[in-house]
């Protein structure tokens, strides 16, 4: 008979593999298996050393990428819920609308009233504001339909805007709160001018249906309803800052406000020139085709970009929404007017030395050699027609903004604070420009902050009078690092420039 085999023992696992298994489970977040959570532990797994780890060990865990990857798993679900949240309140609201009487009995028909009834009353004067507030609802509820439907970003610009106007009704609303949703809103607002400027051919070829007396012609196209939605949107922003600056002690909130609507107009300038880049680029092949088979030049060049050019009109009312006797609104005029002018130096620069500026005055004053390649040609030639096409674009801006600008750059005097946003925001009535001569200093304040754009100077005097792009927050200022023997001369040099010694220039000369 032959031996039976000996029996294999099963290897059981170590203390430390029970201990980290236990561990494993214990920590895994709830509506995750087990194996997701070690699989994702794993994908986190460095090879190397950390600082503080053994030497003999290879690898370690990277805890910062785990948690920070967790972090945003989680903010993007709560990103999902709110969109979802506020779909819900929407719909709500629009079968509350649909249906304002509920259960409530209709009123007699004419025919069963009595012969003695008095007649019916004219409606007193408290009724047009209803409907006016009404027809108010309506154009915000298309507004958020039409945004609804332009991908990602749109959908995050409802979210806020919805957001915003739930705290602005409110009596007891954080103002923080507010002045969040107001930031997100403006950052969403420049995501979908881009995305509108990106995709106009497609927005250009299509219309609206009418609706009520909310549509500003007969038949407009989704492009034109599209900014007209971001104007309103931007038009509630100014809402909310008044608000926020009414509720708020110091200037940090609305100081947020303003710098995420400077970076919303910035990109908002980025689109026309990505709008005059793609339109010169379709230019530039069809104009190519066209020589290809018919060999001769075609008669109906373009010669300009629509895409550009609409956007250049939703940017000049958005810089007349701004109220002169708002010292909010001339902040806001203030940094609108630094980054047109940083745009439109720079292509001043192209077009008065028919290249880019460069990083340093050697660069600029260098000579380069041109190029033979016709690849290097040809996008050279793109690129001469997209600048022509954007310059076009960034004149219309530039003259609505020299025409406003006496309005918020001029000496103003001193007026009661009446509420100047009460008014109709609207793209069809927006102020003229003003009568008024731009004053010297503001004049000279305009031409030197060009200047300082054009040629990229690096502003180190503090007290320079030109234009600068607001501040976000108030920055710690940066201690130099110098040696203990140079900081006396160095504290003497920055009182001298700072201060200044002109009077003790004068009394010197006086006492010879």
């Amino acid at each position: 008979m032959a031996p039976k085999p000996p029996a294999v023992q099963a290897s059981l696992p170590s203390t430390q593999s029970i201990a980290l298994a236990l561990a494993i489970v214990r920590s895994k977040p709830p509506g995750t298996t087990a194996s997701d959570h070690v699989l994702r532990l794993r994908a986190q797994l460095k090879r190397g050393q950390q600082n503080l780890a053994e030497p003999k060990r290879s690898g370690y865990l990277d805890l910062a990428t785990y948690w920070r990857q967790r972090c945003e798993s989680a903010e993007n679900k709560c990103g999902e819920l709110e969109r979802h949240i506020v779909k819900l309140e929407r719909s709500n609201q629009s079968l509350d609308r649909d249906d304002p009487g509920g259960y409530e009995e209709t009123p007699a028909s004419p025919s069963k009233r009595k012969r003695g009834a008095a007649p019916a009353r004219k409606p007193n004067r408290g009724t047009a504001p209803k409907k006016s507030a009404a027809n108010a609802e309506e154009t915000m509820e298309d507004d958020l339909d039409f945004l609804d439907g332009l991908g990602k970003d749109g959908e995050d610009l409802t979210q806020h805007l919805w957001t915003f106007q739930k705290l602005f009704r409110q009596q007891d609303s954080d103002p923080r709160a507010i002045c969040s949703s107001l930031v997100a809103t403006t950052n969403a607002l420049g995501r979908v001018i881009s995305v509108v400027g990106k995709f106009h051919d497609r927005l250009s070829s299509r219309t609206r249906p009418k609706v009520g007396s909310r549509s500003l012609d007969q038949d407009r196209s989704e492009f034109s309803c599209a900014l007209s939605a971001c104007a309103r949107a931007f038009g509630m922003v100014l809402l909310g800052l008044k608000s926020i600056e009414e509720d708020d002690s110091g200037r940090r909130l609305p100081g947020l406000v303003i710098y995420e609507s400077v970076k919303m107009l910035s990109t908002a300038l980025d689109a026309i020139e990505a709008t005059a880049h793609h339109a010169a680029a379709a230019a530039t092949k069809s104009t190519a085709e066209i020589k290809k088979n018919n060999s001769r030049t075609p008669s109906n060049t373009v010669k300009e970009s629509a895409a550009a050019r609409g956007i250049a009109h939703f940017l000049t009312g958005l810089l007349a929404y701004l109220d002169k006797d708002e010292p909010l609104h001339q902040q806001l005029f203030d940094g609108f007017a630094y980054v047109l002018f940083e745009r439109v130096g720079k292509r001043l620069f192209y077009c008065t030395f028919g290249r880019h500026r460069s990083a340093t005055i050697e660069g600029d004053i260098e000579l380069q050699p041109a190029s033979t390649r016709l690849a290097d040609i040809a996008k050279q030639e793109t690129e001469a027609l997209a600048i022509k096409f954007e310059v076009k674009a960034l004149i219309i801006v530039l003259e609505r903004a020299m025409g406003l600008a006496p309005n918020h750059m001029n000496p103003q005097p001193a007026k009661k604070n009446s509420d100047r946003l009460g008014r109709t925001l609207s793209l069809r009535t927006l102020p003229s420009t003003s009568k008024t001569r731009l004053s010297p200093l503001a004049k000279d304040r305009l031409q030197r902050t060009l200047i300082t754009c054009m040629f990229g100077e690096k502003v180190e005097d503090e007290f320079l009078d030109v234009l600068t792009m607001p501040v976000k927050l108030g920055p710690v200022p940066n201690i130099p690092k110098m040696e203990d023997r140079d900081v006396e001369e160095w504290y003497q040099r920055q009182v001298w420039r700072l201060v200044g010694w002109d009077l003790l220039t004068r009394e010197s000369e006086w006492a010879r």
